[in-house]
């Protein structure tokens, strides 16, 4: 597999995982899995995106290049989340 396709590939796990659930921080070894690659080989090679995957960077960058995912769906994942995180919020409110 061409380092291109593999790269690519990360991303797609990447913003695939951080649209699920974007308040986590993902492994390098669950991200390996994903792509059927090994940790040394993500190391070695794809370091450099380690910050999306920690939410130091915004995965928006990533987004850019990418086919078939798109920005609104990136958003939506977003939305949901403030939203469920502001129900919460209230109920907590409520509650104290």
């Amino acid at each position: 597999m061409s380092s291109v396709i593999t790269r690519s590939k990360i991303i797609n796990a990447i913003i695939e995982e951080k649209i699920k659930n974007p308040s986590i921080k993902l492994k390098i070894q669950d991200v390996c899995t994903i792509v059927d690659i090994s940790r040394q080989s993500f190391n070695r090679y794809y370091s450099d995106l380690k910050p999306y995957m920690n939410g130091e960077k915004p995965i928006s960058e990533l987004i850019k290049g990418e086919d078939g995912i798109s920005c609104n769906k990136l958003l939506s994942s977003y939305q949901s989340k403030i939203i469920e995180l502001q129900s919460i919020l209230n109920g907590m409110e409520e509650n104290h």
